[in-house]
């Protein structure tokens, strides 16, 4: 997305600049030109009342234009320093913890010291074909279940996109240390595929 934000903000107020100053200043030196000799009265003239009334109007619209222009800018830059931290939270999740191969797509699960904890955890969730590429998964989704006497135990993780291709970040709170199933859901470039992995929750 800031591939796409950057050169729009930047061509919103590029564009400002040359539609409110250049391009009429351009204009008005054209049709002097265009003008026979003689036609500008000599003497100082000053505004009427309707060029006043045009003129204050111009400048609140410039100015309400501006503000506009700071609000975007504003967002955009708390948006981009919000992208940065998550990818600065997860550049040392590098450990695997659980790996599977299903068919041409290879699914890594990663964390900082490769296991997860009955807390808050940030995993990093990796997509790759046979030859090292990283591959898409639309609509990816994980769950953890644990199966006990007389229930089962969910806990769903908060997915994000990373901005490197093929790779998440998952967010998941177990409520308990043991054994725990990882159910991933996602939408491959081969349909739809949902894996199963086994994984220990340590105290």
């Amino acid at each position: 997305m800031k591939r796409i934000a950057a050169p729009m903000i930047g061509g919103v107020i590029t564009s400002a600049i040359l539609e409110l100053l250049i391009y009429p200043a351009i204009f008005v030196i054209w049709r002097k030109q265009a003008l026979p000799k003689g036609a500008l009265p000599a003497g100082p003239i000053g505004p009427t009342p309707a060029i006043r009334i045009s003129r204050s109007r111009a400048f609140n619209g410039a100015l309400a234009f501006f503000a506009a222009s700071l609000v975007i800018a504003i967002t955009y830059f708390v948006w981009a320093s919000a992208i940065g931290n998550k990818n600065a939270q997860t550049a040392n999740l590098t450990v695997p913890f659980a790996r599977v191969t299903q068919g041409e797509t290879a699914v890594s699960i990663m964390s900082s010291d490769g296991k997860i904890y009955p807390k808050d955890n940030i995993l990093r969730i990796q997509f790759k074909d046979r030859d090292g590429h990283p591959v898409t998964a639309a609509g990816l989704r994980l769950d953890l279940s644990m199966n006990m006497p007389g229930m089962v135990m969910h806990s769903a993780a908060k997915v994000e996109k990373l901005d490197t291709p093929g790779e998440y970040v998952a967010h998941l709170t177990p409520e308990m240390a043991g054994d725990w199933t990882v159910d991933i859901t996602y939408q491959g470039p081969a349909g739809p595929k949902t894996l199963e992995l086994p994984i220990n929750v340590s105290q």
